[in-house]
């Protein structure tokens, strides 16, 4: 019987775990002109910190929703595989790629980037979201993975409230999901290495920018992730409340 409540224990703390996170949107760019297996993420595979399948993938430097290719050919898929309602843009001076061999589903997400490759002040890499309140009408949070081929090269990642300023970190010495490291710097000046950063919003429309300093460095995936809805929160809340219930009586 203990055995049987602890098993039950375990479940409802996995499924609290597993239902943190809303509705996602990944967008993976390929960093290639054709959609090799290293750098191309297919349906079923896993990546990001927040663990998603169904990426999009864009394999054009400059491009739109009409070019992604993925679970839905010109459409931007959420994580269940159907339109997410949203739309988006991205831009750069160009492609650029790692050269890791996939090995891992979070290798390939960090293996290609959109490249900002000019030290031209506002020739950037850049992603615009569109109509992201139809996909989360509660706000939503953002993880944006970048670097480059060569790592210490510094750089700012921005939403144009917060800027990060960072040192790349993503070259063939890691390996992904091990090596995910969050930026922290928000200090003019004070580069930290890190490969993601995280915003949040509640805007219609989101622009991320991509500045290269002293190399060049691009942005290699998006994530945007809803936040979860009241009536979600509140099953999170009760099968958290439902553990605690268990254990107690286990230990009584």
């Amino acid at each position: 019987m203990r055995m049987n409540v602890y098993k039950v224990s375990l479940l409802l703390g996995l499924s609290v775990a597993a239902s943190s996170y809303g509705s996602m949107i990944g967008v993976n760019f390929v960093g290639n002109s054709v959609a090799a297996a290293d750098y191309t993420l297919t349906t079923t595979q896993n990546a990001g910190v927040a663990n998603q399948v169904n990426w999009n993938n864009a394999k054009l430097n400059s491009g739109a929703t009409a070019d992604l290719f993925g679970p839905l050919a010109g459409q931007l898929a959420d994580n269940t595989g159907v339109d997410s309602g949203a739309a988006i843009t991205w831009s750069a001076n160009g492609k650029g790629k790692v050269g890791r061999a996939g090995v891992t589903d979070d290798n390939v997400l960090m293996n290609g980037y959109l490249d900002d490759s000019s030290t031209v002040v506002g020739n950037n890499a850049t992603v615009t979201f569109g109509s992201l309140n139809q996909f989360a009408a509660d706000g939503y949070k953002v993880y944006v993975y970048f670097g480059a081929a060569t790592d210490n090269r510094t750089g700012t990642i921005s939403d144009g409230t917060t800027t990060f300023y960072t040192k790349t970190k993503s070259s063939t010495s890691y390996s992904f999901p091990a090596d995910y490291t969050i930026a922290t710097s928000t200090t003019d000046g004070t580069y930290v290495a890190a490969n993601y950063a995280v915003f949040s919003g509640t805007a219609d429309d989101l622009t991320l920018t991509y500045q290269r300093d002293s190399g060049n460095g691009g942005i290699l995936g998006i994530q945007v992730v809803a936040v979860p809805e009241p009536a979600t929160l509140g099953m999170l809340g009760l099968g958290t409340i439902i553990t605690l219930l268990i254990r107690r009586s286990v230990s009584a």
